[in-house]
């Protein structure tokens, strides 16, 4: 009973094949304006199907180029942002040059630390400076040493400070290194 079934006369053919002991009384009683209903019924489900299909196969299409898309745009901008950067600090390499061919080498370096400082504030980079005798605070600085100490109203306080920590908005680029009393 695997056979393909084409039309209403197959149907009725495949009936007749079928021994009459397996034949249910209901099978018997559709008639065949039932039975091309039901074709047609097959038929347009079976075409609303395909219709879904490929509506879902160009739906998953799109969404893929979309996702590459993106994908090499964020690339991209990144890219484009790194050569940003990198050309700002390009004018310090320059000045770096000029001022070690240069006797008066202290000025040429001030001239540097505010180029590049300038450019640290324009990308919103800021310092994070702690004060000797501060508490120290973990959120924004890492104990490098720790050092102790008798007096109870000095414990947990920054002793020295190794360097300055930086941050971008919120988010911490490096932590200030500090010695703190224990």
């Amino acid at each position: 009973m695997e056979k393909e079934i084409k039309d209403v006369d197959e149907i009725i053919d495949v009936k007749n094949e079928v021994p009459e002991e397996e034949v249910k009384e209901e099978m018997v009683t559709i008639s065949k304006k039932e039975l091309e209903n039901a074709i047609q019924t097959i038929q347009n489900s079976t075409a609303s199907i395909k219709d879904l299909n490929d509506k879902y196969l160009r739906a998953l299409a799109d969404y893929q180029n979309l996702q590459r898309v993106s994908s090499i745009r964020i690339s991209n901008s990144k890219i484009d942002e790194r050569v940003s950067l990198f050309k700002e600090f390009l004018p310090i390499l320059d000045n770096f040059e000029r001022a070690l061919e240069n006797e008066n080498i202290d000025e040429g370096v001030n001239l540097i630390y505010k180029q590049f400082k300038d450019i640290l504030s324009k990308y919103n980079i800021e310092e994070i400076n702690p004060n000797i005798g501060d508490i120290f605070d973990d959120s924004i600085e890492e104990a490098v040493a720790a050092i102790p100490c008798t007096e109870e109203d000095k414990k947990n306080t920054i002793v020295y400070i190794q360097s300055k920590g930086y941050k971008l908005n919120d988010t911490i680029l490096r932590y200030c290194k500090v010695g703190v009393y224990v």
